[in-house]
Formats: C-alpha cells, sequence, structure tokens
C-alpha cells in the first residue's frame, strides 16, 4: 500500500451531532483513500463524537485518532501535523460540509504541482435557523474586506484570510500554530505564511461550508473571540495593527461611554448606525427577515469591536477551554 501524501487533519471536541456527515463527505471522495490519511484530534470530547467516529473505521481505514489534552484548535492542529504521515496538510474542521465529491483529489493536484499553500471559499450554510446570520456574514457590512472566505475566484492570494492547506515542511519550519493564541490562531499563522512572501492557491474546488452559529449568544461569543484574536496580533506585531478593526473597536466604545458624556450626540451616532445597517440588511437579505439581518450585523460590529479593544490591552479571551482545565 502506498504511504499517503495528503494527511487531512480535523480538530474536534463534542461534535457528535456534526462528525458523521463530514465522515460522509471524505467516504465519497474521488481521491483514491491510499493516497490520503484522516487524522482526528480529539479535545477530550465529553459526548459521543468518538464512538460515531469508531463506526466509520471500516469505511475510512485511514482514520487515525490523537489526543489533544490542550482541548484547544491551535495545539489540535500541532498535534496533527507532528502526527501526519503525508507530506502536505489540509485542515478541515468538524461542523463543516464538503460539497465537491472531488475537493480532496483538487487538493491533491495542487500540491502536486508545487503549492505551497492553499485558500479556500469558506460560506455559511443557509440553514433555516441560522440564516440571517448567513446572509449578514455576507453582506458588505458583515466580514472584514479583503478576505477571500467568501469569493469562489480561482487565483492565487495573500493566505492571511482563508490558508487552509500548506506544505508539511512548512509548517514545521514555521514553528506551527502559536499556543498562546486561543482565538485567531489560524489567521495569525497565516500572516507568517503571508510574511515569508507565500502566495495561497484559492480555488471554489476547495471550498468548504459552515454551519452558521444560530443564538445570538453564541455569536456574538464567536465575533468577541475573532477580534479578540486580531488584537493580540496587533500585541505580538504591531506592523499587523489593523486600522478598520481599531475604528470598529472605538466606535463600539463610543456607543457604550457616549450617553453618560451627550445623550443628544449618542442618538444621532446610534440612529445613523441603525439605519445604515438596516439598508444594509434589506439590499442582503431580499426578503422578510431583514430586521433580524440587521440585528445581527449590530452584533457582529459591537462584538468584533469589543472583543479587539480586549486583545490589544490584554483582556479576557472568553476562551472555550473547559475551566476544570484552567
Amino acid at each position: 500500500m502506498n504511504q499517503p501524501e495528503l494527511t487531512v487533519i480535523i480538530p474536534i471536541r463534542n461534535e457528535q451531532d456534526h462528525i458523521g456527515n463530514l465522515l460522509d463527505d471524505l467516504v465519497r471522495q474521488t481521491l483514491d483513500h491510499s493516497r490520503f490519511e484522516i487524522i482526528i484530534v480529539d479535545g477530550m470530547s465529553e459526548d459521543n463524537t468518538l464512538q460515531v467516529i469508531e463506526s466509520y473505521m471500516t469505511q475510512l481505514p485511514n482514520i487515525r485518532i490523537e489526543t489533544n489534552p490542550k482541548y484547544r484548535s491551535g495545539p489540535a492542529r500541532n498535534i496533527g501535523a507532528n502526527a501526519a504521515i503525508g507530506k502536505w496538510l489540509l485542515f478541515v474542521d468538524g461542523h463543516c460540509h464538503i460539497p465537491s465529491k472531488n475537493m480532496l483529489e483538487s487538493v491533491w493536484k495542487t500540491f502536486s504541482q508545487g503549492a505551497k499553500c492553499i485558500s479556500r471559499p469558506q460560506p455559511l450554510i443557509n440553514t433555516e435557523k441560522g440564516r440571517a446570520t448567513a446572509i449578514a456574514r455576507t453582506s458588505f457590512l458583515g466580514h472584514h474586506k479583503g478576505s477571500m472566505i467568501y469569493s469562489y475566484e480561482n487565483t492565487e492570494c495573500d493566505p492571511s484570510s482563508a490558508g487552509c492547506g500548506y506544505d508539511k515542511e512548512l509548517y514545521l519550519s514555521l514553528g506551527g500554530i502559536d499556543e498562546k493564541f486561543d482565538a485567531a490562531e489560524d489567521l495569525e499563522f497565516n500572516i507568517r505564511v503571508s510574511d515569508k512572501g507565500i502566495k495561497a492557491h484559492h480555488h471554489r474546488d476547495f471550498t468548504l461550508e459552515y454551519i452558521p452559529r444560530e443564538l445570538h449568544k453564541s455569536l456574538f461569543r464567536q465575533l468577541y473571540r475573532y477580534g479578540f484574536g486580531r488584537g493580540l496580533i496587533a500585541r505580538k506585531n504591531p506592523k499587523h495593527f489593523s486600522l478598520l478593526s481599531f475604528t470598529l473597536a472605538i466606535f463600539s466604545i463610543t456607543l457604550v461611554v457616549l450617553p453618560f458624556i451627550n445623550l443628544t450626540i449618542w442618538g444621532f451616532i446610534t440612529g445613523g448606525w441603525i439605519l445604515t445597517c438596516g439598508v444594509d440588511a434589506i439590499i442582503a437579505a431580499k426578503s422578510k427577515i431583514w430586521p433580524s439581518v440587521m440585528i445581527t450585523l449590530m452584533i457582529i460590529h459591537l462584538a468584533a469591536g469589543v472583543g479587539y479593544i480586549s486583545g490589544l490591552v490584554g483582556g479576557p479571551g472568553w476562551s472555550h477551554t473547559p475551566s476544570k482545565a484552567s
């Protein structure tokens, strides 16, 4: 049997509701199963995730399970990379869907032609409960400008926003994920890839579709952590200070503080913000759910802004690590 050249690394924790669907997608991949391996790095799951994975081992004999005692995605990526047999690494999250059965074959071909890094579209699945989030995140005001995560263009690009696969030698030479990061760790690593002058091969065939957050609290936490991670990146290397993120952070603080200084000006600014989000929501939604989209946009702005300030000054990160592991 040939040694696998591509290693698919899946960091997970408590993914019993989604991991089976992802493994179904991997079962149907056209790439010969001898050419890839799957390393699932489990962050001490407390549900039936491992039992679901074990039920697929006859269909996917190339699966291995590694244990991640640090729980978080960053350490999981490094554990998977160090355990990998393949010379190319592809990171896939446990709560997503692979729409194309040719995805792994396309990734394999791109690496075999000399690519050092690949980038992919990462759209949100338009589920019934998560529809407002999916629409808001793809709207003009809903995501960081310059990001490639919603682009289906086949091109070379800066890996910062959507880098997801790497030559193993490159990954290890850069020291892997900085495990001090509990949020935006992939962005921080991709910035280091970009700083080496390496471009990512971005292609629609690599697409992963993600399940959106359905509750406003969950969405707020997710975007707070995104903002927090960007703030940490600016602290680590000031040259990667994000003016857009900082502007959003100042705006968020203004919304909280200004009512105590001048209620009239606060009302004017807040009204303009609500109106702007409302217009963007109407344009993006094209349906009666635009008020939900508008509220979602406002949550995105506030969460990302407050999170960025917290990361910049060393505030709380709202970690996913269980308290018992702290």
